[in-house]
């Protein structure tokens, strides 16, 4: 779902220029359809949260499992990406 907010933020900025090695995979993840699965997929995940963790899931005894599971992800996110900038 990061690459869907991330690509409709790159395609405005990016349909300007030609020849980008990234412009189709810009334009899979900006697709209206591609688009559309991913609002439902973030709607199951709201809902699979709220069902397992209830409204206040702040509180919830899993929540600083969980917040330490999706920080690591995000730091090894950011390192892929951050590795292809490096080029190595």
């Amino acid at each position: 779902m990061a690459h869907t907010e991330l690509n409709l933020r790159e395609r405005r900025t990016i349909e300007d220029m030609l020849g980008t090695p990234y412009r189709d995979w810009i334009e899979t993840y900006a697709d209206a359809g591609y688009q559309s699965v991913m609002a439902s997929v973030g709607q199951m995940i709201d809902a699979a949260a709220l069902r397992r963790l209830g409204p206040d899931f702040g509180r919830s005894a899993r929540w600083p499992h969980l917040q330490a599971r999706f920080t690591t992800a995000t730091r090894l996110a950011v390192g892929f990406w951050d590795r292809g900038l490096r080029g190595g």
